[in-house]
């Protein structure tokens, strides 16, 4: 079975940007295709493999990302012993026990970790085919806000969750054109690695996703910062002016932002329409949608701040948090009731694909942060776990830039060091970690920058 990892690695890896959600309409449910046949005989080939290796134990608790690992399923664990919703929360036990173990856990212990960078490789490559079909689906329905909704669609559900995962391929591919730059006299090959990498940028920019943009944005300027020698300094010197101006203004500010109208969700919104509707609480209806599931969140969460409400509770109890007057004005109906489910392609009478494969049947959807959605179903320690990832990332990311300012001589961690700071950036307006095509980029990410960090230290 041992002979059979290297092959099993490599078709995950082409499967999960390439994988599509097929719908079994009599009993609700969707499967990943095929990516999660594949993840499960994976798990059963590593665990087989394991079973035989020695100091299981000491290897587990020896690693800091194995040990953030475990932390987060023996949260949810102990969570979902309280939780109200116990089918929901067992089965985010099982998916989540599944991405941990297969991208973080068991790679290790049955040495695999270089299986897994293979299918993070070959995972890159498969992405450029999706990146291609987005586009050319984005050609025909409009380089605008509402033509990136769903173009890349069946492959993403929606453009969050697609340029959510480009932004990690985006950064391997940054350090990769570095690495390329740095050892390589072939020009020409120097030329295809920066142009793949402004083909990326440019799929981000047209992607029309504002979290996503915000992530990049941010970790970019992270970046400038703490490559300089006086990074503090720097700081300190653009933060203190820009801090003083804010609060000098704070009245002409909050009127300016009172009349903002410009919308996202209205047709022939372009780039600089969208990025000004960031700031649009009046008329936009994905930014109060997502204030209004931030309040049912936190509501939650003061309701059971201890224990929470169990893993995956919210979409099933989170509209019992709603105000009355919320309920009118939430754009997106908090639940799909199944005869309501439209396929876009019958592949069998009882096997299809949705024309809205982002929402499940009677499912209350999610809160849109992985903060929030973490403290209203697993309480205080689950978003202290967040808290700390986010404080032992800004440490790490501030050391090892501090000693590697030369970029030319930058790898594979400083490439996952980025994708982590961009995703928890990310991670404030959207959650992804539940879907196999985010967190097959996450975990692996947490892992290299966790023993980077490790070394630097």
């Amino acid at each position: 079975m041992e002979r059979l990892l290297p092959g099993l690695w490599c078709a995950l890896g082409l499967s999960v940007p390439l994988s599509f959600k097929l719908f079994l309409p009599g009993i609700g449910m969707e499967i990943i295709f095929p990516a999660e046949p594949l993840l499960a005989v994976l798990a059963i080939s590593m665990v087989f493999n394991s079973t035989r290796k020695e100091r299981v134990i000491t290897l587990l608790w020896q690693d800091p990302a194995q040990r953030l690992g475990i932390a987060w399923l023996v949260i949810l664990v102990l969570t979902s012993l309280f939780s109200r919703v116990p089918l929901a929360s067992f089965k985010v036990v099982v998916v989540q026990a599944t991405y941990v173990g297969v991208f973080l856990i068991l790679p290790l212990l049955s040495k695999q970790e270089a299986g897994l960078a293979n299918a993070i490789r070959w995972h890159d490559r498969a992405f450029l085919l999706v990146v291609f079909w987005t586009l050319i689906t984005q050609t025909i329905h409009g380089f605008d806000r509402a033509g990136s909704n769903h173009a890349a669609y069946p492959f993403y559900a929606d453009h969050t969750i697609y340029s959510a995962a480009l932004t990690f391929v985006l950064f391997r591919q940054l350090v990769h054109a570095l690495e390329v730059q740095a050892r390589s006299r072939d020009r020409s090959r120097v030329f295809f690695e920066w142009l793949v990498l402004c083909f990326l940028l440019a799929a981000l920019v047209v992607s029309f996703a504002r979290g996503a943009w915000l992530a990049v944005l941010s970790t970019a300027l992270l970046v400038l910062i703490l490559r300089s020698r006086t990074s503090w300094l720097t700081g300190a010197f653009i933060a203190i002016p820009i801090g003083l101006s804010i609060i000098a203004a704070r009245g002409p500010i909050h009127e300016w932002l009172s009349q903002q109208t410009v919308a996202s969700q209205e047709q022939g919104t372009g780039i600089l329409e969208t990025a000004r509707s960031v700031v649009n609480l009046r008329n936009d209806t994905s930014n109060k949608d997502r204030v209004i599931r931030w309040k049912v969140a936190w509501r939650m969460f003061m309701d059971r701040p201890i224990t929470g409400h169990g893993p995956g509770s919210y979409q099933d109890i989170g509209q019992d948090y709603l105000l009355s007057a919320e309920r009118s004005t939430l754009h997106a109906n908090w639940s799909v009731p199944l005869e309501r489910q439209q396929p876009a392609y019958i592949i069998a009478d009882d096997l299809w694909l949705r024309d809205h494969a982002q929402r499940s049947p009677s499912s209350g959807g999610t809160a849109h942060s992985e903060y929030l959605l973490s403290l209203s179903g697993s309480g205080i320690a689950g978003g202290l776990w967040w808290c700390i990832l986010l404080a032992l990332s800004a440490a790490g990311i501030q050391r090892m830039i501090g000693m590697d300012r030369e970029m030319l001589k930058w790898g594979p961690q400083h490439a996952a060091a980025l994708g982590l700071i961009a995703y928890l950036v990310h991670a404030l307006f959207n959650n992804f970690l539940d879907d196999c095509k985010v967190a097959l980029l996450f975990w692996p990410a947490l892992a290299l920058f966790m023993q980077a960090r490790t070394r630097h230290h």
